[in-house]
């Protein structure tokens, strides 16, 4: 499995504080009136997902901290989230991972002679975002990129454009999957607070591109560019 580290977004932050300080809070101004679902760790939820259209995960939290006690083991915090076809392949995988600054990108082959897994990808987050998502939340989104020449997904961590991962198997996602892994001792009656490094439940919408602001029309389009 090879790991590229794509880039740092130091820079792109400070566009996203540009874009906030003219509209406010950007991300609770995404609209309302379409109806959240949510989507529990260790399950699923059914995908239309066209060429232009915006999955969006929201998350009240994005906490990478790994606790530092006696009872943690060697197994860290993770966050998978799947976007599957019908045959199970794998379109996309976002992984998190507790106690590092990066999130990882890939697909997986259902068959396979070898294991299945594509290229991976990685992206180093700066700590600034990281200090601002564990305070107010994070919304993760997907952009199905409407390319003619090229299927792509832009992936986004509010208004910050963390990769662009480009599609390798037909068909369109039908599918997201969230799976959370947190500390082997974090049971439901074990009276340890959950160290979940996202929400459980997100709360999941679907938007067309045109149905968000102009502003964050604007900035997501300018960042889809490689």
């Amino acid at each position: 499995m090879t790991h590229t580290l794509v880039h740092t977004h130091t820079n792109v932050s400070m566009y996203v504080s540009n874009v906030r300080a003219q509209v406010g809070d950007i991300i609770p101004c995404l609209h309302t009136s379409i109806m959240a679902k949510d989507l529990s760790a260790g399950k699923e939820l059914p995908l239309s997902f066209s060429p232009g259209r915006i999955l969006a995960l929201k998350s009240a939290k994005l906490d990478l901290m790994v606790p530092n006690d006696n009872d943690w083991t060697s197994v860290s915090p993770r966050v998978d989230l799947d976007l599957c076809n019908i045959d199970n392949d794998i379109i996309l995988r976002i992984t998190i991972l507790g106690g590092t600054n990066k999130v990882f990108f890939n697909d997986h082959a259902n068959k396979s002679l070898l294991d299945g897994w594509g290229q991976e990808k990685s992206v180093e987050l700066s700590q600034v975002d990281i200090d601002r998502w564990q305070r107010s939340g994070v919304t993760i989104s997907v952009h199905n990129c409407p390319n003619p020449f090229k299927e792509q997904y832009q992936i986004l961590f509010d208004l910050t454009t963390m990769c662009l991962f480009d599609k390798h198997f037909p068909g369109p996602p039908i599918k997201i999957k969230y799976s959370a892994q947190r500390s082997p001792h974090d049971t439901s009656d074990s009276g340890i607070p959950a160290q979940g490094i996202l929400s459980d439940p997100l709360k999941a919408f679907t938007y067309n591109l045109d149905d968000l602001p102009l502003v964050e029309q604007q900035a997501v389009m300018s960042l889809a560019v490689e």
